[in-house]
């Protein structure tokens, strides 16, 4: 069972770990505008602070509370976010 999954920020290689909690900072340049709007929709607004639940038995996807609400994000999905661990 995979833990965790692998994030790509501007500086540094993050670990979204189950548990923990990131403010997301933005979205990296090569996410697609309605991708993007999608997203903004969902609650994911830059400065939002969400926590990372848990992964599914396979490694894919991860459950994460954002703003109440549940929703289930795939790696390819959640590298597209620029993130800080809390």
């Amino acid at each position: 069972m995979l833990s965790t999954l692998l994030m790509a920020s501007p500086a540094i290689m993050i670990m979204l770990k189950p548990g923990k909690s990131y403010r997301l900072l933005g979205f990296k340049p090569n996410c697609d505008r309605h991708y993007r709007h999608k997203l903004l929709a969902m609650g994911f607004i830059p400065g939002t602070t969400f926590h990372a639940l848990r992964v599914a038995p396979m490694g894919d996807p991860m459950e994460i509370k954002i703003k109440g609400f549940l929703v289930s994000l795939r790696h390819s999905e959640i590298k597209l976010l620029k993130v800080e661990e809390l």
